[in-house]
């Protein structure tokens, strides 16, 4: 089980800009505010929590996406 800052680390070498992160029971879905509005282009960077791998928006959601709206934590990531 990796931590969030291991997942953060990870995300930041696959996508350009983060600022949000949301937390599921199984992963660390990281995007920034652009991403809503984007068409192609880098979209969600979602992590494994369990083995640190990054997985495509679909692969994750076919998959992993077993879970109640309660054990969702959406907040902002702050970079230094």
């Amino acid at each position: 089980m990796i931590s969030y800052i291991e997942a953060l680390k990870i995300a930041l070498q696959l996508k350009s800009r983060i600022d949000k992160c949301v937390e599921t029971p199984n992963a660390y879905l990281f995007k920034n505010a652009d991403d809503e509005y984007s068409i192609g282009g880098e979209g969600i960077c979602c992590i494994l929590k369990e083995n640190g791998k990054a997985i495509g928006t679909t692969a994750y959601y076919d998959k992993y996406a077993n879970y109640s709206d309660d054990e969702v934590k959406e907040f902002d990531v702050i970079i230094k």
